[in-house]
């Protein structure tokens, strides 16, 4: 990176402890297919395998290619997407008659408590209607819907 620069070239390494056991095989290189997959890990990954047993790397790929193979789509199904929804608009419910949150949300009173406006909450509420909006190929599914 060059001085005055403002783009900062970044890569990631996952050390996987344990990387020769069925858990990780079964679990984490599926978790972190999905991740791939959906476009949720950064542009450079690198993965380290770290376990008792001696494995080669060639092994450890296999291992990894296993995982993958075994891999099942985790995309939400209609019932979960239907779910996020109505979590969705029930905290979207509790904003004020401006739309505006607070940083907290007391549901047995319905007070906003804490700071307001909370930047943070207004920025998860339109990430989780982005989501949304991805998580349903981008149709619409109402007026007021994500």
């Amino acid at each position: 990176m060059t001085s005055g620069s403002s783009s900062i070239d970044q890569s990631t390494t996952i050390v996987i402890f344990g990387a020769s056991g069925d858990l990780t095989q079964r679990k984490l290189i599926s978790s972190l297919c999905s991740l791939f997959c959906k476009d949720r890990l950064g542009p450079e990954v690198n993965i380290v395998g770290m376990a008792r047993s001696n494995i080669s790397t060639e092994e450890f790929q296999a291992s990894l290619t296993r995982g993958i193979d075994a891999f099942e789509d985790s995309s939400p199904d209609t019932e979960e997407l239907d779910e996020a929804r109505k979590l969705y608009d029930t905290a979207m419910g509790c904003a004020n008659d401006l739309g505006l949150l607070s940083e907290e949300f007391d549901s047995a009173t319905g007070e906003m408590l804490g700071n307001f406006p909370q930047a943070f909450s207004h920025l998860a509420m339109i990430n989780t209607a982005v989501q949304l909006q991805k998580a349903s190929g981008g149709a619409r599914s109402g007026p007021d819907r994500a």
